[in-house]
């Protein structure tokens, strides 16, 4: 039957655009950008901004501008389904939407050539608009499945379209991973991870608007304005709402939907950036927890989804749920390893056989932050006879910056002994003052070989932990597992990817699933889109609550709270009676076709 599906040309074009925009979905979204994004978010700012008097990271900022985005896109979506139903411009639309989803991608790429202060607002502002793009095009895209199969084939391409989105994903996110591996994690690896993401997009979405027609609207609305369609929106959400004492149950669970779907949607939100900026994790292990995840998801829903057809469909989501729950709470207690070894830290010095003194720069080590009047500028050059530096003159201003040399940790950098005014004599003791001076900072520095061992973590560095709300959690996590088991932060990172890859494709396709047992056959479509309304809004509460508890409070309270969410989610659905959700629906449809 698959095969007789995928025959039809509307269904290949339908599926390759859920390849096309998975692209950016995968690899940008989750793998590419977080890292990226904090990078020169650091390198402009240091750690922390100042906006209206509250300081914020990077992981403040990026996750309070998606959260504005995603309110956009709750706000508009409504009105864009009202008019997808009601006037022949699907496709029109989706490849309006499409482009400048494409265009914005692209632009992200060009923020390495701009000043230092822009580069991060460019690369967040532009990302922003690619992804309420795309989100709001799926409204269009989703809207074409009805037109290109039968009801019996409908949920086989929709499950096609998902599978073919998770393999094109992960393809072009290993393309990258090579592409980024191989150029040291170049400034021009990243430019190039953006265009061609925009190209993939736009090279396999053409086969889309190619292959499939602008479907027929019956009775077209054609002077259907935005506005209008915004009161048709309202209207019809609120006409359902009118329904709540008929359908109790399907109510109820709809609470619980919107709770839990919340919470699993914001964990794919702010789950990278908390990784990247709060455990330190490097691009390479977030792209790994990227393929983890997306390699997991279709078969583990396959898995659930047999599971649930031999006991039942609530009671395996409800099993979904608890797992989502616990792997969420097990977010709080992931820690980085305390440094040991010489070659874990940023700054490494150490006498060769030579006598030399060679100093390496850890390749985790991104940029020193480029504000002249920054404590790293200062310190950079007072200490910069004995550091591996040179000067920015890439600036559009005549001040001078320093920069790290390089940052391959294979090659050191050899400091010349005896040239005024390092001297076998006062090494030691500069090295020394430099290590104080780094208690302060984000870095870590280890000196070996010389009269005494040197090794100082700086009070700000991803493994100095302790300053914030739940740091005592992880730390005995730490103590007690992680590191007696010696489990990194990306091999952390790497069993979370597994465990909630396992449950995020069960979990959407058990929840509509079991939605559309309760929902009476006469009515699907204006209860299922009722039910996306909820999914939509439910991509805006948990992301806000996270950025607030990590602004006021702490990151790991953030997705403490998500983990609340989804339990509460959880909850909710254990009260739900599925039974009588379908006793009710079947004698709707009864008294129907009665009357």
């Amino acid at each position: 039957m698959a095969g007789e599906t995928w025959k039809k040309k509307e269904v290949r074009g339908f599926a390759l655009y859920d390849w096309a925009k998975s692209g950016f979905e995968t690899s940008i979204t989750a793998g590419v950008f977080p890292g990226w994004f904090a990078a020169l978010f650091v390198t402009a700012n240091g750690l922390n901004v100042e906006i209206a008097s509250i300081e914020m990271n990077a992981d403040n900022i990026m996750t309070l501008t998606v959260t504005f985005g995603a309110i956009i896109v709750a706000l508009l979506s409504p009105s864009l389904g009202v008019i997808a139903d009601r006037k022949p411009i699907k496709k029109r639309t989706l490849r309006l939407l499409t482009n400048l989803g494409i265009f914005s991608v692209v632009v992200m790429g060009l923020a390495p050539f701009l000043s230092v202060d822009l580069k991060w607002v460019c690369l967040l502002i532009f990302y922003v608009l690619a992804t309420c793009s795309n989100n709001l095009a799926s409204v269009f895209y989703n809207s074409l499945l009805p037109h290109i199969g039968t009801e019996d084939e409908m949920n086989e391409i929709s499950n096609l379209g998902f599978a073919t989105g998770y393999v094109g994903g992960c393809v072009l996110l290993i393309i990258h991973l090579v592409l980024l591996l191989g150029s040291g994690f170049a400034d021009w690896a990243f430019t190039a991870s953006m265009v061609t993401t925009g190209l993939w997009w736009y090279g396999f979405a053409i086969f889309t608007f190619r292959w499939i027609p602008e479907p027929e609207v019956e009775n077209p609305m054609e002077d259907l304005s935005f506005r209008d369609s915004t009161k048709l929106a309202i209207s019809e959400v609120m006409s359902t709402l009118k329904e709540y004492k008929n359908f109790r149950t399907l109510f109820l669970y709809i609470i619980a939907y919107f709770l839990f779907i919340d919470g699993i949607n914001s964990i794919q939100t702010v789950g990278a950036i908390y990784f990247v900026v709060t455990l330190g994790l490097t691009t390479f292990d977030l792209i790994l927890l990227v393929l983890a995840l997306n390699l997991f998801a279709a078969p583990m829903a396959i898995v659930f989804s047999r599971i649930a057809d031999r006991t039942s469909t609530q009671g395996t989501l409800q099993v979904v749920l608890v797992i989502a729950t616990v792997v969420t709470f097990l977010g709080v207690t992931f820690a980085p390893l305390e440094l040991d070894d010489h070659e874990d830290f940023d700054i490494q010095y150490e006498y060769t056989d030579a006598g030399q003194l060679q100093v390496k720069v850890n390749s985790g080590i991104t940029a020193l932050v480029q504000d002249p009047d920054d404590q790293e500028q200062i310190w950079a050059s007072e200490y910069s006879d004995i550091l591996p530096l040179e000067q920015d003159t890439s600036s559009p201003d005549d001040i001078l910056r320093w920069k790290i040399t390089q940052t391959d940790s294979d090659i050191p950098y050899i400091i010349t002994l005896g040239n005024s005014p390092v001297t076998h004599a006062n090494v030691e003791e500069r090295i020394s003052s430099l290590s104080d001076e780094l208690k302060d900072s984000r870095f870590s520095i280890s000196f070996v070989g010389g009269s005494e061992d040197i090794q100082t973590t700086g009070i700000d560095h991803v493994t100095n932990l302790g300053d914030q709300a739940l740091d005592g959690v992880a730390i005995a996590m730490r103590d007690l597992v992680w590191a007696p088991l010696g489990v990194a932060i990306g091999v952390q990172a790497l069993i979370l990817g597994m465990l909630f890859g396992s449950i995020q494709g069960a979990s959407q396709g058990l929840a509509r699933s079991l939605f559309g047992k309760m929902v009476p056959e006469s009515r699907s479509a204006e209860f299922f889109g009722f039910f996306g309304f909820f999914g939509r809004v439910g991509n805006v509460i948990g992301p806000l609550v996270y950025t607030l508890c990590s602004i006021f409070i702490g990151a790991k309270v953030g997705i403490l709270a998500i983990a609340f969410i989804i339990l509460a989610g959880t909850i909710v659905l254990f009260r739900v009676d599925v039974e009588d959700g379908i006793r009710v629906a079947e004698e709707y449809e009864a008294s129907v076709n009665k009357a």
